[in-house]
Formats: C-alpha cells, sequence, structure tokens
C-alpha cells in the first residue's frame, strides 16, 4: 500500500488485478489509475504467457482530489454524460490507423 496514487499500464498477456479485494480484468494496453488502496495480482498459474506492468507514481493536485470518486456515468441517469461522450469520441479518433 502506498501513499501515493498509482497509474498502472499493462502490456501483455490479460491477468487479474485486484484493488480493495475487487477484481478487474486487465488485458493488452489497459490503464488503470487508483488512490491508496490495497492492490495486487493473485497468483494463475493457469496463465503461461507473459505481461509487463509499467506503474507510475504521483501525488493528486486539487482538481483530482476533488473528482477523485466522480464517475463517466450517474446511475440514475443512464445517458452518456460530456465526459463519457468525448471519450468515445476520442477513442474514435485513432480507430482509421494502420499498423
Amino acid at each position: 500500500r502506498h501513499d501515493c496514487w498509482t497509474a498502472l499500464f499493462s502490456f501483455g498477456h490479460e491477468r487479474i488485478l485486484t484493488i480493495d479485494k475487487t477484481p478487474l480484468l486487465l488485458q493488452d494496453s489497459d490503464l488503470v489509475i487508483f488512490g491508496t488502496q490495497r492492490h495486487g495480482v493473485p497468483y494463475m498459474p493457469e496463465v503461461g504467457q507473459g505481461r509487463i506492468t509499467v506503474p507510475i507514481f504521483f501525488y493528486p493536485d486539487q482538481l483530482q482530489m476533488k473528482k477523485q470518486w466522480s464517475t463517466l456515468t450517474d446511475p440514475e441517469d443512464p445517458r452518456a454524460s460530456r465526459e463519457l461522450a468525448k471519450l468515445k469520441a476520442d477513442h474514435g479518433l485513432g480507430s482509421g490507423a494502420v499498423d
């Protein structure tokens, strides 16, 4: 457990990340940002492929602290928020890229 926040980049085969005992499936090129919660990657003997995780530790600024519990959608209103619509639009910008 750290006293700072973590931006965690995951590359390679899928793995489970637990944050305060809540499982989250990390896939190739995922980014997860979390605070000071307990976290870990449980042993998965059935997985034979590799994975690389790049952690970046940082201290949040005042704006990040203010919005730390905000979500992209409101459970009371299932319509997409402006933040979610922008995220989806930005994601679509690279969809035409060719490897």
